[in-house]
């Protein structure tokens, strides 16, 4: 396989207890692509804490979910500029791994601009 995802146990970005618990696991440079999953349907202000917070930890890249349950798109491309992290995955749906698609920078641009409706 070319990617193989592990999903955790969710984490509150508030429990720092558990976040640095986790920082002793995924602290792996090199060995492991950490990517920090966020929902795209979540306040601008709340995922940038969730980033902040989970920043303790090397994170990679940005995987976002839920575009199928979001009307506007804009906030996802300011995220991975503010924070400069590549976006490396979107979910569009339910199932896996049918409804996960490659973030790729024309998908970016149609869903900023509702070229294709979706």
């Amino acid at each position: 396989y070319d990617s193989i995802i592990i999903d955790t146990d969710g984490c509150s970005q508030r429990n720092e207890k558990q976040l640095y618990e986790m920082r002793e696991i995924f602290d792996e440079r090199g060995r492991i692509h950490n990517a920090l999953v966020l929902s795209a349907t979540s306040k601008d202000s709340d995922m940038s804490e969730v980033t902040r917070k989970f920043g303790c930890m090397p994170i990679d890249s940005i995987i976002f979910t839920k575009l199928d349950e979001s009307a506007s798109y804009g906030s996802l491309f300011n995220h991975a500029i503010r924070f400069k992290k590549p976006l490396s995955y979107l979910t569009v749906g339910q199932k896996v791994p049918e409804d996960i698609e490659v973030a790729s920078k024309e998908r970016m641009v149609d869903l900023l601009l509702n070229i294709s409706g979706t």
